[in-house]
């Protein structure tokens, strides 16, 4: 399967909790998700009313179910740090390859207001603030 593009490192805070994530930004995905091994990182699980899960498919990748909701406080990537609490699901692989342990949906690149530079093709926020070395 091919690699989705553009991926990117994020960094996800959670209380004293810090976990990386290799990310794919899928804009034909409706909803963001984390693998369940970041969440354990974070140990971030919380109750959702679907008893069965939700199953979502990732166009050229696999199959993932969601089961789970994580609040993470903040996150960061390319240098900048999305400062504000946010709501993403946790998710189980189940059919396809494991290319990403994070899918950046439409949900998210609306939340944080992501676009892809065109010239030097990373992605960009609108909302996100440059992280300063301490």
């Amino acid at each position: 399967m091919e690699r989705p593009e553009p991926m990117l490192l994020l960094g996800l805070f959670r209380r004293n909790r810090f976990s990386y994530a290799r990310a794919a930004v899928i804009g034909d995905v409706k909803v963001s998700f984390i693998d369940s091994s970041v969440a354990d990182d974070l140990r971030c699980y919380e109750e959702i009313d679907l008893p069965e899960g939700l199953e979502v498919e990732v166009p050229g990748v696999g199959r993932y179910l969601l089961f789970s909701v994580c609040v993470i406080d903040r996150a960061v990537f390319n240098g900048y740090e999305i400062p504000f609490p946010t709501v993403v699901h946790v998710a189980r692989v189940l059919s396809g390859e494991r290319l990403f342990e994070a899918c950046i949906g439409r949900d998210l690149i609306d939340y944080w207001q992501l676009r892809v530079d065109p010239l030097e093709g990373v992605v960009r926020s609108r909302v996100a603030r440059r992280v300063r070395p301490e």
